[in-house]
């Protein structure tokens, strides 16, 4: 499941024969970091890499249209370390997610309610999903680690 963007990528790294780290996708290891690029709103690189986010999460998510796409998953949070997204954001991704992991939606559904926090006090803010978490469930119900305990 897709969190918030940020100016880093958080993705496993493995080293080859030589010592040289790379992260998953190839790319070289830059590190471990945080932040955000903090682009205004007008900045052309904003624009670019939004832009461009945007076509990526849509050739992968066929069934969600550019008009039904949450912007919190486009856009990063101020410190570009951001684990929630609003539900809406983790809704549209179901359908990719099921055929791609084997799993159902409802099998999904369930993570995502099960990963839910409630508004502060029940007035201030609002309900966010835990992405992290989320993610955790999956990679369990596939196998792929232990039973995750929150």
């Amino acid at each position: 499941m897709k969190c918030r963007p940020s100016a880093y990528n958080y993705n496993t790294y493995y080293e080859d024969e030589e010592g040289n780290r790379f992260y998953n996708d190839g790319s070289e290891f830059a590190g471990l970091s945080s932040g955000s690029n903090n682009y205004a709103p007008s900045n052309p690189a904003r624009v670019e890499r939004v832009e461009a986010d945007i076509e990526e999460f849509l050739a992968a998510n066929p069934s969600v249209t550019r008009e039904k796409l949450p912007a919190d998953l486009m856009t990063a949070s101020g410190s570009g370390l951001d684990p929630r997204v609003f539900p809406e954001g983790t809704r549209v991704q179901i359908p990719a997610l099921a055929e791609a992991s084997g799993l159902s939606e409802e099998e999904l559904e369930q993570s995502v309610e099960d990963n839910t926090t409630g508004k502060l006090l029940g007035v201030f803010g609002e309900e966010t999903v835990n992405v992290l978490g989320v993610n955790l469930d999956i990679a369990a119900a596939m196998g792929l680690m232990g039973k995750v305990s929150q």
